[in-house]
């Protein structure tokens, strides 16, 4: 009886990091008669804003200065619209980035081809060109900054830093204009400018082939880690790494405060690599990387075909301790990481798999959003996808509310079916499709009513003793520690213990372990590797 009970308060509560079921718990769908596609979004003021592109210039988008705008949305706690702004001119303008200052104020990262309307000053009309507005919580623009040269220069990401300036980074073509520094084709290029809209410092990474940056994080001493694509051709440029082949390497260069190059690697095969997505973690990084190589730097991880989602573990050094594949048959593609409760991480990817790791892909070879959960050490624990009979997409705009709730902004382009139901005015193109994804598993919080309440274990991983500390062992607890079939494998009474409680874990087969410490209905838990 007591092992029942242990395994149903373990399913309860215990669990819910390492093995969760996300249910829908609101949608709602947003655009016009033309393209309408979601690129970022942030928690503001209680509500959520989202940043994109629309061609249309009907349905929900009140006005259209012209070919395409950028399309910001406001959206409550139940997904309903408050208010939404174009911002952008006559010709085609778009964001992908929406960022927040500690002020209340917002920046709109993305492109700029047209030179009026909301375009105070283009000093390259008739270019594509990086296009930065800056507004006010009543969204009335307080200054915009375009920068780039005579050619092509596309944002694709951005940040604000930790001196509460502005980074925007993309590609550029340019040879000329804001570009201090140009290697051929395209380069990765960063710019940093201040909260008053003017340029402290540009950086250029490349090479004589195409390179583009996809991927930033300012890390923990202030620095940046670049990361994206490079095809990389001999004689000339600073990226310095030997390519595994002719194709794509996934590139990853450490810079620090003042954007000089510490390090760079790349990463990859004879096929085309990319860095998507990038965490700091405790003793290094995670990279979130597609693929669509079985050899080189892949050997032994587990490629699938086709495009593969490729989570990659680093030191502070760039160097690899582990990496894994997870994926089909088709194209999986990683957009957006968190780290989880357990230590594991949570991967918000596009899939047109429907075997191999991906099950539930709801029309195969078209887009479902695929949400897979893998341990600290790459394990795959869990996976679902969300969809319909059409493409669903997501391309940044994944907001964590907390361990159990996130927000997604993503793309469809059909009418209701399976788990997209929800109406715009036009079906057939592209639609913001907003919706809250929750653990229905989760029946209470995971910490309650506990100041610091934390827990420790080490060593960890571990196969003889183990040492559990938390502040919940002053008083009275129980301990209790599950294997992954929810099979309670030690339940432990304690009696006010200050020192920290020692368990013998020699007789537990390898694999993962959940610990839970219970104090009056309070609790706390964390993850054991037994090897």
């Amino acid at each position: 009886m007591k092992q029942k009970l242990c395994a149903l308060l373990f399913l309860l509560s215990v669990f819910s990091s390492s093995f969760a079921q996300f249910s829908i718990s609101w949608q709602n769908c947003f655009g016009g008669s033309h393209q309408d596609i979601p690129y970022d979004i942030i928690e503001y003021q209680g509500n959520y804003l989202i940043i994109g592109y629309t061609d249309s210039y009907d349905g929900d988008i009140s006005y259209n200065h012209g070919e395409q705008d950028v399309w910001v949305v406001e959206v409550d706690s139940a997904g309903n619209m408050i208010r939404e702004k174009t911002f952008g001119g006559s010709l085609g303008d778009g964001g992908v980035r929406i960022l927040k200052d500690n002020k209340g104020d917002l920046y709109l990262l993305g492109d700029a081809w047209s030179s009026d309307g909301d375009i105070s000053y283009d000093p390259y009309p008739e270019s594509g060109d990086f296009w930065t507005v800056k507004i006010d919580g009543s969204w009335d623009i307080i200054w915009d900054k375009i920068l780039g040269g005579t050619w092509l220069d596309r944002v694709q990401t951005g940040t604000m830093t930790h001196d509460g300036n502005v980074i925007v980074q993309g590609h550029t073509g340019s040879p000329d204009g804001d570009v201090s520094v140009y290697y051929g084709e395209y380069d990765i290029w960063q710019t940093k400018l201040s909260n008053n809209g003017d340029l402290l410092w540009d950086f250029t990474l490349g090479s004589l082939g195409f390179d583009y940056g996809h991927s930033l994080l300012q890390t923990s001493d202030n620095g940046f880690l670049v990361g994206g694509y490079a095809r990389v051709e001999d004689g000339g440029g600073n990226i310095e790494c030997v390519p595994h082949s002719w194709y794509g390497e996934a590139i990853l260069a450490k810079l620090d405060s003042n954007a000089s190059i510490e390090w760079q690697h790349c990463y990859g095969g004879s096929g085309d690599e990319q860095v998507n997505f990038i965490l700091e973690v405790t003793d290094g990084y995670i990279l979130a990387a597609s693929t669509m190589s079985n050899d080189g730097d892949l050997a032994g991880a587990g490629y699938h075909g086709g495009l593969d989602v490729w989570i990659i573990k680093i030191d502070f050094f760039g160097n690899i301790l582990w990496s894994k594949c997870y994926g089909g048959s088709e194209h999986d593609n990683p957009k957006k990481m968190f780290p989880s409760a357990d230590g594991g991480f949570l991967i918000f990817a596009n899939t047109q798999s429907n075997d191999g790791d991906v099950n539930g892909n709801h029309q195969e070879g078209k887009d479902d959003i695929w949400v897979v959960k893998i341990s600290e050490y790459g394990t795959l624990e869990w996976q679902q996808c969300f969809g319909g009979i059409g493409d669903e997409r997501i391309w940044h705009a994944v907001l964590k509310i907390n361990e159990h709730k996130y927000i997604i902004a993503a793309e469809t382009d059909n009418g209701p079916s399976f788990d997209v139901d929800c109406s715009p005015v036009w079906w057939g193109e592209p639609k913001y499709w907003v919706l809250e994804l929750t653990d229905s598993m989760v029946g209470i919080d995971e910490t309650r009513n506990i100041d610091d309440a934390t827990i420790s274990v080490f060593p960890n991983p571990s196969n003889q003793f183990i040492t559990i500390q938390s502040p919940l062992l002053k008083t009275d607890a129980i301990i209790r520690i599950h294997n992954t079939l929810g099979q309670c494998m030690k339940e432990i009474q304690v009696v006010q213990n200050h020192e920290g409680l020692s368990i013998d874990i020699s007789h537990f087969p390898p694999g993962y372990y959940s610990i839970s410490l219970n104090c009056k209905g309070n609790f706390v838990r964390t993850g054991l590797i037994v090897r």
